[in-house]
């Protein structure tokens, strides 16, 4: 499938900020991870990924549970 962009498609923003204030302000949301956290397992996934040539369905599978296990109430 190709993508073909129309006349009155809108540019991409130059600079994109992500923010949780809403959703935490409105819905009580709070991460399961924070930031080092969520960063540290990115890096880690690219790292297997590019560096490691790890069994990357068996590596993404372990990231899921250990943010399924850390999301459980205590």
């Amino acid at each position: 499938m190709q993508v073909v962009p129309g006349a009155d498609d809108k540019p991409e923003a130059g600079y994109l900020a992500v923010s949780i204030d809403k959703a935490t302000r409105l819905l009580g949301w709070r991460p399961v991870w924070d930031f080092h956290t969520g960063l540290a397992q990115t890096v880690a996934w690219y790292r297997a990924r590019h560096v490691d040539s790890a069994d990357m369905h068996a590596f993404s599978a372990a990231q899921i549970r250990a943010f399924e296990e850390a999301a459980v109430p205590c």
